[in-house]
C-alpha cells in the first residue's frame, strides 16, 4: 500500500470537491431541482448556497 501524505490527502480531497462542485454548476444550467444536485453531485446545502450566490454574481 503507498504511503500517502497528509498534503496529498488533503489535494485529493481540494480535487474531488471541484469536481463535485463543476458537476453541481452544470446541474444548475441545465436547470436540474436542488434536491437532484445534492443527491448526484454530493454537496451539502451550505456548498450549494455558495456556489448560486458565485454564479449569480458572475452574471452581473
Amino acid at each position: 500500500m503507498p504511503y500517502i501524505t497528509s498534503i496529498e490527502e488533503v489535494t485529493r480531497e481540494e480535487t474531488r470537491l471541484e469536481t463535485r462542485l463543476e458537476i453541481a454548476r452544470e446541474m444548475l444550467q441545465w436547470g436540474n431541482s436542488d434536491e437532484n444536485i445534492l443527491a448526484c453531485a454530493r454537496i451539502s446545502p451550505e456548498e450549494l448556497a455558495e456556489l448560486k450566490e458565485r454564479l449569480g454574481q458572475e452574471a452581473r
